[in-house]
Formats: structure tokens, C-alpha cells, sequence
């Protein structure tokens, strides 16, 4: 079971990254992008920059796809939501960023994926305006 969720969430994560246009995405992207927003669940910024888009997707594939927990700790409390829009096929996914280092996909129907990041990563993470 382990196995498909490793290969399927690194390939969702490649297909994020795709490039093309689609009629029924909103007209301001071009390409894929991401919302930020905080823990109060206000927009903090939209990523544009395919190397933005990049970094993230290549984390969270690498990552989740290597993760072996699908529960938070307890006393985790959110700090960003990441929605990772893909333009072409007109798909979303979530990404949790809490406190204590932890992060969380919501890829749905795939279960939930819990891993703990680095120091570097929850850096960048926790300012998501750098990453653009």
C-alpha cells in the first residue's frame, strides 16, 4: 500500500509543475502557481515564479513521497496553508506548515502525509514572500 502513495505523490507533484493554458483556470496565471496564507486563513501571497512553483513541488515530492507518518503531533499548531493550483487540468492540492516543523499534504483521495522539516526548509517555509 506504502508503495503506490511514494509513486503517485511525486508524480502528482511533476504533473503540478506543468506549464499550459486552460480555459476554465482563472485568466490572471498563465502557468501554475501557489497561495500562501496564514494561520487566520488570510492570503499572505500568491507564488507565480516557476521557480517558486519548482521549489516547492520538488520539496514536497521528495518529502511527502518519502514519509512514513500520516498523523501531526500533538500540540501542532498551523502556521501557512499552501494551495498549489495546477492551470492545466485545473487541480489543487494543500500543504500544512505548523510551528513545531512539521508539514502536512492533503491530496485527496490519498491519505494525509506527516513529516518533519528540516531547519533550512521550515526557513523558507515560514517566509513564504523569500520564496518568489
Amino acid at each position: 500500500m506504502k508503495t503506490p502513495l511514494v509513486l503517485l505523490i511525486p508524480l502528482v507533484l511533476v504533473t503540478l509543475s506543468g506549464c499550459s493554458l486552460n480555459q476554465a483556470a482563472p485568466k490572471t496565471h498563465h502557468h501554475d502557481w501557489i497561495d500562501v496564507y496564514n494561520k487566520s486563513g488570510n492570503k499572505v501571497v500568491s507564488l507565480t515564479s516557476r521557480k517558486a512553483v519548482a521549489y516547492v513541488s520538488d520539496h514536497v515530492g521528495d518529502d511527502a513521497g518519502n514519509s512514513t507518518s500520516h498523523k501531526l503531533p500533538a500540540g501542532s499548531k498551523l502556521q501557512y496553508k499552501y494551495v498549489m493550483h495546477q492551470r492545466r487540468n485545473n487541480l489543487s492540492f494543500n500543504l500544512y506548515i505548523y510551528s513545531n516543523k512539521y508539514a502536512k499534504t492533503g491530496i485527496h483521495p490519498l491519505p494525509n502525509s506527516t513529516w518533519k522539516l528540516s531547519n533550512h526548509e521550515f526557513s523558507k517555509f515560514s517566509n513564504p514572500r523569500s520564496l518568489e
